[in-house]
């Protein structure tokens, strides 16, 4: 089991960037968020419109509306440990 911390928070207006296109978004470009290949876990909910996922190191909830995204960045308890060895 694995315990998260949220580590960022940010909205982001881009129209171009819809719940059914959310593999798209550049947060997954960036090295320290959530590896979509090795995930732990996926939640798609289309009433709310919202995802969440997550691997062992980090999680992601991403919740669209009408004009960009909020997205919550998450590490994991394990990894934050490990930033103060």
């Amino acid at each position: 089991m694995n315990n998260y911390v949220s580590v960022i928070i940010d909205k982001v207006y881009d129209e171009t960037v819809t719940f059914k296109s959310w593999q798209n978004i550049d947060i997954f470009e960036d090295e320290e968020v959530v590896k979509k290949d090795n995930l732990l876990f996926k939640i798609e909910n289309k009433k709310e419109k919202i995802i969440v996922l997550g691997d062992e190191k980090a999680a992601i909830e991403i919740a669209f509306f009408d004009g960009g995204y909020k997205y919550t960045a998450y590490t994991s308890m394990e990894s934050l440990n490990h930033m103060f060895d």
